[in-house]
């Protein structure tokens, strides 16, 4: 349709019709787009972001504001075709983060991951080039690829170019850190089945989970090792290995058995070595006071776990209870960090959660604005307290904040029922000053592990 140049539109006009603005939302977010956006969260997003524009004060307020922060996006005045064209033109190429309602620090994120996915892929192609230029037992030919041996010194690294030995070192520096698997005989014995203890179950279950982990990072970095040595064939799996180590990548064959994670492979590591102490702990000096969340391979089965406790202690049925959430002042988060105060009686207290897209105000105990050039908050110890559904407060103003087990926020639906990767949804209060919807348009989320 072609629109007449001289087409005046008039806000006065359009403000006097009775505009049915909850059925354009309920048109627009749930029928043309509620079939094609699944995901709960992103409905929610969607409708949020309609009621800012489906409404009667963006008809009838002049200039009208569409983003709160920024004065650049609003509803342009009454005038010709012409003169909204002229608007359109003026506003910026490229669009800011305010735009959507989001924090400034979203552009640092976007341009921090356009950064890494460069460099990742630069990476991967001059690690796949060397590779296949040196080969894993080719001759050496210049200085750089000369044999380690005499560059080294190193009697086992004879016959290998500097490449194989640096990866050689790094597999047997792995291995090396890798404590040896759990005795699962030994923790059913020292943690059995109980009725009124239902974690003992969650942590024989997250050792084996976590030993079938450290049986295949080491068996694979013992292959590797044989293979550089020449002792045995270098296969076209353990190849898939080698180059993603030297591309300081988790390989592929390690994350199809492990927990979700972005990290690096020097942070994947470490970040393994932490779980697997974690746990040790458990094993030898019993649960802790304070869990780190972030540890459990599986981390719905603890919270399960929790509310199984309480729904038996409380003869209460489970599928009536939820959790009810209290993050602890600045005064009892010292405490518990110097071993003064005793576990909950009910719940657990937890930490290791960090905030994306807002900070905590412990002072207003309540969401506060992120610090510029903050992109990652650590969030303090937080109570998960099961209460009956009909005890909680539901006329709170709080905001259902997603808990992630990575910064990547994409999972599928696992066969448990689960998500590999969203964990919860933690109800956090929100303060005067905001509103819920403010939270929803600033992606304000709980990430359990940093991206490094």
């Amino acid at each position: 349709m072609r629109l007449p140049h001289d087409l005046h539109v008039n806000r006065a006009a359009c403000a006097r019709v009775q505009v049915p603005f909850e059925a354009l939302k309920y048109l627009t977010g749930e029928c043309n787009y509620g079939g094609r956006v699944t995901d709960d969260l992103d409905r929610r997003l969607l409708a949020t972001m309609l009621a800012d524009v489906y409404r009667h004060e963006a008809v009838a307020t002049a200039h009208f504001k569409l983003s709160p922060t920024s004065g650049t996006y609003s509803i342009p005045a009454d005038g010709s075709l012409k003169s909204h064209n002229d608007f359109i033109r003026s506003l910026p190429l490229n669009d800011t983060a305010q735009a959507f309602g989001l924090h400034e620090n979203a552009e640092i994120a976007v341009a921090l991951s356009d950064a890494h996915t460069l460099l990742s892929t630069a990476s991967a192609f001059v690690s796949a080039s060397a590779r296949q230029d040196t080969g894993a037992h080719a001759a050496p030919d210049s200085k750089d690829d000369k044999p380690a041996s005499t560059a080294t010194g190193s009697a086992e690294h004879a016959g290998m170019t500097r490449a194989d030995a640096a990866l050689y070192a790094m597999a047997v520096d792995i291995v090396s850190k890798l404590p040896p698997a759990f005795d699962v005989e030994r923790v059913e014995v020292l943690y059995p089945v109980d009725y009124n203890q239902c974690l003992n179950t969650v942590l024989v279950q997250e050792c084996i989970r976590f030993n079938g982990v450290i049986q295949v990072v080491r068996a694979s970095l013992l292959d590797i090792q044989k293979a550089l040595r020449g002792v045995s064939i270098m296969s076209a799996e353990l190849e898939a290995v080698a180059l993603a180590m030297a591309q300081g990548r988790v390989p592929a064959a390690w994350k199809a058995v492990s927990y979700p994670s972005v990290k690096p492979l020097a942070s994947w590591v470490l970040d393994l070595v932490q779980r697997l102490a974690f746990l040790q702990q458990w094993i030898d000096a019993g649960p802790p006071a304070v869990f780190w969340i972030s540890g459990f391979f599986f981390t719905q089965s603890f919270l399960t776990g929790v509310r199984q406790n309480f729904a038996r202690r409380h003869k209460l049925p489970i599928d009536e209870l939820a959790y009810d959430f209290h993050v602890l002042p600045t005064a009892a988060c010292e405490q518990h960090a110097a071993g003064k105060l005793p576990p909950p009686t009910d719940g657990a207290i937890v930490t290791g959660l960090f905030l994306q897209g807002a900070r905590w105000d412990a002072s207003a105990g309540c969401l506060a604005e992120s610090m510029p050039r903050e992109l990652f908050t650590p969030l303090p110890l937080m109570h998960l307290c099961p209460r009956r559904t009909t005890d909680i407060d539901a006329e709170a103003k709080v905001y259902d904040c997603p808990v992630y087990k990575e910064s990547l926020r994409a999972g599928t639906l696992s066969t448990t029922g689960h998500s590999t990767n969203l964990i919860m949804t933690v109800k956090l209060p929100v303060g005067p000053a905001h509103s819920v919807s403010h939270w929803i348009k600033r992606g304000v989320a709980l990430i359990s592990q940093l991206d490094v």
